[in-house]
């Protein structure tokens, strides 16, 4: 129970922190998904 709860914090903590980098690294896997569907 406390390790889960642990998780949901560090997620938490992660999306308030990192958001702007999260955004980029989306954007960038995104991009790459994109060219590699369009072969």
């Amino acid at each position: 129970m406390f390790s889960k709860l642990l998780k949901k914090v560090l997620r938490t903590a992660k999306r308030t922190f990192g958001g702007k980098q999260q955004k980029q690294k989306q954007s960038k896997t995104m991009k790459k998904r994109s060219k590699a569907k369009g072969g």
